[in-house]
């Protein structure tokens, strides 16, 4: 994988070239989560905070369908290529080493049709997220440490895997937010392994837990 760990900071993808993001996505990407008794704020995937790793380009190496990927962001472009039956661009995908070439590559599918992407992304997500946590105990202590609290993916520009805000103005405005399907998704995978045997917690909040995690970060 093209990623490496910045001192004091979090992962970082290498090589990817990206242009400059628009000002308002570059200020919600450098903005801390946030974690109230209720929600779970989070958006960028490369700073410290543990709970970064809910972002869909966290590097989360894990194995499903007979294949290795590098993140859920993957995972999500390589089959919705599969259920357009675009085979070549799938292979593709596979082969790419950051999510941002993925995720390229994900807009180039061939015959791709909107209704057969809608009645199956949320599964999609679902189920690249559920591998990821399961195969990744770190990361798995993380999500489920958020207890019962609303994962809110908090993109300033996108209404349907976000909610339209960003972590400093989604509270005050719940009427006007989007779908949040990544945060919906996560909550799904979340209690799956809530109901494995092996991961039962004593805390069903997940506030002790989640002190537990993330000693540094203030539970307000």
């Amino acid at each position: 994988m093209s990623w490496e760990q910045v001192d004091g900071k979090g992962p970082r993808w290498v090589g990817d070239n990206l242009p400059n993001l628009p000002k308002e996505l570059q200020y919600a990407q450098d903005l801390p989560p946030k974690v109230t008794d209720t929600h779970v704020f989070f958006f960028g995937y490369d700073r410290p905070e543990p709970e970064c790793c809910l972002q869909q380009w966290y590097p989360s190496p894990f194995s499903a369908d007979e294949k290795q990927f590098h993140t859920a962001e993957q995972y999500m472009m390589y089959h919705k290529a599969l259920l357009m039956g675009d085979t070549e661009v799938a292979d593709r995908i596979a082969a790419t080493d950051t999510p941002a070439k993925a995720k390229q590559l994900g807009r180039e599918v061939r015959n791709f049709q909107q209704k057969i992407w809608d009645d199956n992304c949320d599964r999609v997500v679902e189920e690249g997220n559920y591998a990821k946590f399961e195969q990744n105990e770190q990361l798995k202590t993380v999500l489920l440490g958020t207890g019962q609290r609303a994962l809110v993916e908090t993109s300033p520009n996108d209404r349907l895997w976000g909610i339209g805000f960003n972590s400093e103005d989604a509270e005050g405005n719940e009427d006007k937010w989007g779908q949040n399907k990544l945060g919906k998704a996560l909550e799904r995978a979340r209690e799956r392994l809530r109901k494995d045997k092996s991961n039962f917690m004593e805390d069903p909040v997940g506030v002790d837990a989640l002190r537990r995690v993330l000693p540094e970060h203030r539970v307000l």
